[in-house]
């Protein structure tokens, strides 16, 4: 993965330790996991002008965060693969839809955010997965991902684009349990990368406002076809609505929404 990507951590030995500890040496997204030869880290908001506006809205906003992109909860290992997907905005995180509508539903705080306590638990009232967006650029991408007993692989070789989803017993708790949610709003696919009752791995809100940056104005097909596989060589098709454009109106919501925090 090229190095001079915005988004590309060169921070020090002891706090590469520390993000990969925190993921126990492996990349989230497939579970590769190289020994010595251990995955780059990357920011989730970058340390650029853009990335600094983000922290800054959210401070404004008084949404929990920290003063600095060099927080170990704005960076995540990734594979060369997934490091690739992630920097040019074909792969994201964000909360969930529910957590998005919780988030929406609160008032702007009138606590000043010099004053915010960031020991506090910034999971409080959110269900600790965040959703995996796939947000592909070109005909042809395709992306795999891995949690345990579940693969998931997205291609849109085909049109509309495909997901092939199998899940067998391995045996054992996943790395990072894998929530599959067909009602509602589309295919919703997320990871329980905070949960409840442990240290955080990634702040929410920052992979909240990362996403608003990639999907307001973005592109993304209307539908996708879902594919279960129920047991090996026998499953079903099911046409499946992308959630993207759901996403994108609660993102702008939010936005909209805590803008009051802004304006006073």
């Amino acid at each position: 993965m090229p190095s001079y990507s915005p988004h590309f951590a060169r921070v020090a030995t002891q706090t590469h330790t520390a993000v990969w500890e925190k993921y126990d040496y492996r990349c989230p997204f497939c579970q590769s996991n190289y020994g010595q030869q251990r995955h780059n880290i990357y920011y989730i908001v970058p340390p650029t002008a853009t990335g600094n506006s983000q922290l800054a809205w959210l401070r404004v906003a008084n949404l929990p965060c920290e003063d600095t992109v060099d927080s170990l909860d704005n960076m995540i290992p990734l594979c060369a693969t997934h490091a690739y997907e992630f920097v040019t905005g074909s792969l994201t995180l964000c909360p969930p839809l529910d957590d998005l509508r919780k988030i929406l539903s609160k008032s702007p705080s009138s606590k000043a955010p010099e004053n915010m306590d960031h020991s506090e638990d910034i999971n409080e009232g959110l269900s600790g997965y965040l959703s995996v967006l796939w947000i592909p650029r070109h005909r042809g991408e395709k992306l795999d991902l891995a949690s345990g007993g579940t693969t998931m692989s997205w291609t849109t070789e085909l049109s509309p684009p495909h997901l092939l989803y199998r899940k067998y017993n391995s045996g054992g708790e996943p790395y990072l349990p894998i929530r599959v949610n067909t009602d509602g709003a589309g295919l919703e696919i997320s990871a329980l990368f905070n949960p409840p009752g442990t240290p955080h791995r990634i702040n929410p809100y920052l992979t909240l406002v990362h996403t608003m940056e990639l999907l307001i104005s973005g592109y993304a097909p209307s539908e996708i076809f879902f594919y279960e596989e129920l047991t090996k060589g026998h499953g079903r098709v099911v046409a499946m609505k992308n959630p993207i454009e759901t996403y994108e109106e609660l993102l702008l919501s939010i936005r909209d929404h805590y803008a009051q925090a802004v304006e006073h």
